[in-house]
C-alpha cells in the first residue's frame, strides 16, 4: 500500500512538475517576443539620422495608460522611453505599439522619465527636452498645426516670454524646441517649449476644450502659463482635469482665447 502512494505521489509531482515548467518556458516565450516587438517600436522612434539599435530590454513599468520601458542600447547607453497602449485594459500585449515619448538633452544631462505618480510624467532635469513620436507614422508633431494657427498661438508665446523675462522679443528671435499634444476624452492639450535666442526656455499650454461646459475655468478654451523664480512648468492631470505648476515659486495666468 505504501508502494502504491509514493508512486501515486511521484505520478502527481512529475505531472505538475511538467506543468510548471511549461508554464514557466511559455512565459520566458512571450517575454523574448514581446522584448523584439518593444525594440522594434523604440527603433521606430529614432530613424534617419538618430537611428539607434536596442541591445536589451532591461525593464518594463507599465501603468494605466502607458509603460516606462528601460532599455540599454548597442552603443552601451541605459536610458528609457514611455510607450502609449503598449497592453491592453486587459493585461494583453499590443504588438501595434503606438504613441512613444523620449526626453533628450545636451552631454552635462542624462535625460531620463519619470512618472512619480503613474500620471503625469516629467523629465529629469531642467536641459531635457520631450519629444513625442507616432510610431505607427513615424511623424512628429509641429507647430503647424490648424487649430493652434488659427488662434494666433504666436501672440501668446509673446505674452508669455514677456511674463517670464521681463522683456518684448519678435517672435523671429524665438525658437520653438517642441510641441507635446495629449488628448483625452474632453480636451486636447497642447504645450508648447521655447527659447530665445541666448538659450532662455520656457513653456506654455493650451487647452482645447471639446466641449466649452466642461471647462472649468468657464468661458471656453484657455492658454495657461507658469512663470517664476524657479524652472515654472505647466501640467495637466487628465484623470482629474487639475493645472498645475510644477514648482511652489511659480505663478499661473491663464488666459481666454479670444
Amino acid at each position: 500500500m505504501k508502494t502504491i502512494k509514493a508512486v501515486f505521489l511521484l505520478m502527481l509531482f512529475v505531472f505538475f512538475g511538467c506543468n510548471i515548467s511549461d508554464s514557466n518556458d511559455t512565459q520566458e516565450s512571450n517575454k523574448i517576443n514581446n522584448n523584439k516587438e518593444i525594440s522594434l517600436i523604440i527603433e521606430a522612434t529614432f530613424s534617419g539620422k538618430s537611428s539607434i539599435s536596442v541591445e536589451t530590454i532591461d525593464k518594463v513599468t507599465n501603468y494605466e495608460k502607458f509603460s516606462i520601458v528601460d532599455y540599454t542600447t548597442t552603443s552601451g547607453i541605459s536610458t528609457n522611453i514611455i510607450i502609449k497602449d503598449l497592453y491592453d485594459k486587459f493585461g494583453n500585449f499590443n504588438r501595434g505599439g503606438g504613441v512613444t515619448i523620449n526626453c533628450f538633452g545636451d552631454e552635462n544631462c542624462h535625460c531620463l522619465l519619470t512618472s512619480p505618480d503613474g500620471i503625469n510624467f516629467h523629465c529629469t532635469c531642467p536641459d531635457c527636452k520631450m519629444k513625442v513620436v507616432n510610431t505607427k507614422n513615424q511623424s512628429v508633431s509641429e507647430l503647424s498645426n490648424e487649430y493652434l494657427t488659427k488662434i494666433n498661438i504666436e501672440k501668446y508665446i509673446l505674452e508669455s516670454y514677456l511674463r517670464t523675462f521681463d522683456k518684448k522679443i519678435n517672435f523671429n528671435e524665438l525658437k520653438i524646441d517642441n510641441l507635446i499634444m495629449k488628448k483625452s476624452s474632453d480636451v486636447d492639450i497642447y504645450t508648447i517649449i521655447y527659447k530665445d535666442l541666448s538659450g532662455n526656455q520656457s513653456s506654455l499650454m493650451v487647452l482645447d476644450y471639446k466641449d466649452d461646459l466642461q471647462n472649468r475655468s468657464g468661458g471656453g478654451d484657455v492658454v495657461v502659463d507658469c512663470f517664476g523664480t524657479c524652472d515654472c512648468r505647466e501640467s495637466y492631470n487628465t484623470n482629474t482635469g487639475e493645472i498645475t505648476c510644477t514648482c511652489n515659486e511659480c505663478k499661473m495666468k491663464i488666459t481666454p482665447i479670444e
